[in-house]
């Protein structure tokens, strides 16, 4: 048995503690992508590595507060979005999509709303 998959997971997982500060902290992080506060904290001491399920989400959070900081740059903005019910997601909120896999439709959103398709 070897490490590889570990380590191709290492470095596809972004940064836990930055990830934690960009979203308020670990509790609002294990909502977002639906893990315990208590999974959060062993990744975020290295005591672990994310499952790839969670790693995935974890890159896509990455993704999408990355593009959300470029349209809002405000952090309580930008997870009022990620939490709040979104009309053009069919009501759901973006985090739900996240969690469900389909991450490619809230940063459709999110480039059609820095383009101006809302306006």
């Amino acid at each position: 048995m070897t490490s590889e998959p570990s380590a191709s997971r290492e470095a596809i997982v972004p940064d836990i503690g930055s990830l934690i500060e960009a979203v308020g902290g670990p509790a609002s992080l294990s909502r977002l992508i639906g893990v315990t506060p208590r999974q959060v904290s062993r990744w975020r001491r290295g005591q672990n590595l994310p499952r790839p399920r969670n790693a995935k989400l974890l890159g896509d959070l990455h993704e999408v507060i990355a593009r959300g900081t470029l349209l809002w740059g405000d952090q309580a903005v930008l997870m009022d979005w990620l939490t709040g019910s979104n009309t053009y997601l069919g009501q759901a909120t973006p985090s739900d999509f996240i969690r469900l896999g389909r991450t490619a439709e809230v940063l459709i959103v999110i480039d059609e709303i820095l383009s101006g398709a809302y306006a």
